[in-house]
Protein backbone atom coordinates (compact mmCIF):
# COMPACT_ATOMS: atom_id res chain seq x y z
CA UNK A 1 0.00 0.00 0.00
CA UNK A 2 3.01 2.23 0.41
CA UNK A 3 3.49 2.08 -3.36
CA UNK A 4 0.00 3.33 -4.09
CA UNK A 5 -1.97 0.09 -4.33
CA UNK A 6 -5.63 0.26 -3.42
CA UNK A 7 -6.73 -1.56 -0.28
CA UNK A 8 -9.16 -3.72 -2.26
CA UNK A 9 -6.37 -4.87 -4.58
CA UNK A 10 -4.15 -5.85 -1.67
CA UNK A 11 -6.93 -7.77 0.06
CA UNK A 12 -7.88 -9.51 -3.19
CA UNK A 13 -4.24 -10.55 -3.74
CA UNK A 14 -3.92 -11.96 -0.22
CA UNK A 15 -7.24 -13.81 -0.40
CA UNK A 16 -6.42 -15.25 -3.82
CA UNK A 17 -3.05 -16.55 -2.60
CA UNK A 18 -4.53 -18.02 0.56
CA UNK A 19 -7.37 -19.70 -1.27
CA UNK A 20 -4.98 -21.22 -3.80
CA UNK A 21 -2.88 -22.75 -1.03
CA UNK A 22 -5.99 -24.09 0.73
CA UNK A 23 -7.37 -25.67 -2.46
CA UNK A 24 -4.02 -27.30 -3.26
CA UNK A 25 -3.86 -28.69 0.27
CA UNK A 26 -7.39 -30.09 0.10
CA UNK A 27 -6.72 -31.74 -3.28
CA UNK A 28 -3.50 -33.34 -2.06
CA UNK A 29 -5.17 -34.42 1.17
CA UNK A 30 -8.15 -35.96 -0.59
CA UNK A 31 -5.91 -37.80 -3.02
CA UNK A 32 -3.84 -39.19 -0.16
CA UNK A 33 -6.89 -40.14 1.86
CA UNK A 34 -8.48 -41.82 -1.12
CA UNK A 35 -5.27 -43.80 -1.78
CA UNK A 36 -4.88 -44.85 1.85
CA UNK A 37 -8.46 -46.08 2.26
CA UNK A 38 -7.45 -49.34 0.55
CA UNK A 39 -4.98 -49.97 3.38
CA UNK A 40 -7.56 -49.16 6.07
CA UNK A 41 -10.52 -51.10 4.67
CA UNK A 42 -10.36 -53.69 7.46
CA UNK A 43 -10.51 -50.92 10.11
CA UNK A 44 -13.63 -49.22 8.78
CA UNK A 45 -16.96 -50.39 10.20
CA UNK A 46 -20.33 -49.33 8.74
CA UNK A 47 -18.61 -46.83 6.44
CA UNK A 48 -17.55 -47.35 2.86
CA UNK A 49 -13.86 -46.67 2.21
CA UNK A 50 -14.77 -43.94 -0.27
CA UNK A 51 -17.76 -42.47 1.56
CA UNK A 52 -18.55 -39.26 -0.32
CA UNK A 53 -20.29 -37.59 2.62
CA UNK A 54 -17.27 -38.09 4.88
CA UNK A 55 -14.84 -36.76 2.27
CA UNK A 56 -17.08 -33.73 1.63
CA UNK A 57 -17.49 -32.96 5.34
CA UNK A 58 -13.78 -33.16 6.02
CA UNK A 59 -12.95 -31.04 2.96
CA UNK A 60 -15.47 -28.40 3.96
CA UNK A 61 -14.11 -28.28 7.50
CA UNK A 62 -10.53 -27.92 6.20
CA UNK A 63 -11.45 -24.89 4.09
CA UNK A 64 -13.30 -23.00 6.80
Amino acid sequence: MALGAQMGSVIRLIMKSGLAIAVIGVVIGLAGAFALTRLMTSLLFAVEPTDKATFAAVSRRACS
